[in-house]
C-alpha cells in the first residue's frame, strides 16, 4: 500500500513538474515570437535603408558623370 501511495505521489509531483515546464514553453515561445517580428522589423529597415544607400550613390554618379561630360567638348 505504501508503494501505491508514493506511486501516486511521484506520479502528481511529475504532473505538475510538465505543467510549469509547458508554461515556461509558453512563455519562451511568445518570447521568441516578439523577437523574431523585432528581427523582422529591423531587416526591412536594414533592407530599405541599403536601397536609399544605393539610389543616393547612384544619383551621385549620374550627377559626378554629367559634370565631367560638360568639361569635355
Amino acid at each position: 500500500m505504501a508503494i501505491g501511495e508514493r506511486s501516486r505521489r511521484d506520479l502528481a509531483a511529475l504532473r505538475e513538474c510538465q505543467k510549469a515546464l509547458e508554461e515556461r514553453l509558453r512563455e519562451r515561445t511568445a518570447e521568441l515570437d516578439i523577437a523574431n517580428q523585432g528581427l523582422g522589423d529591423l531587416t526591412a529597415r536594414l533592407l530599405q535603408l541599403q536601397d536609399e544607400e544605393r539610389r543616393r550613390i547612384a544619383r551621385e554618379l549620374h550627377d559626378s558623370a554629367g559634370q565631367s561630360s560638360r568639361l569635355w567638348p
